[in-house]
């Protein structure tokens, strides 16, 4: 079974259908780490209310790029979401070619700011 490592910073919704389809058996996939962003993310108490394992991770501190691929690796993770994680993850080598970026608008003309 594929084991996901989710990386959100809101809501998680996109991260909700992903974990409802691993549940019901849609994917064959378990949700091995949910990261996020920020502590107060609508995300983080949907992820512990649902028994997944959650690590904030602050994108301001330059070691976060190698921080989030630590975590993702000490869990065994095999592919890695970005369902609504909205900073930049320089992916490191490991993790290229298993790293999916979600993203609900077009990149770049509707990216929002920065």
């Amino acid at each position: 079974m594929l084991r996901l490592g989710i990386l959100i910073s809101g809501e998680g919704t996109t991260y909700a259908a992903i974990a409802a389809a691993a549940g019901d058996g849609r994917i064959a996939a378990r949700i091995a780490r949910v990261i996020s962003s920020r502590a107060d993310a609508g995300g983080v108490a949907r992820a512990l209310s649902l028994g997944h394992p959650v690590t904030v991770v602050d994108p301001k501190d330059p070691a976060h790029h190698r921080a989030v691929a630590d975590v993702l690796a000490a869990d065994g993770v095999d592919l890695v979401i970005m369902a609504g994680w909205l900073h930049l993850w320089k992916i490191p080598p490991e993790w290229v070619g298993r790293t999916i970026n979600t993203h609900p608008a077009l990149i770049p003309a509707f990216s929002g700011r920065g």
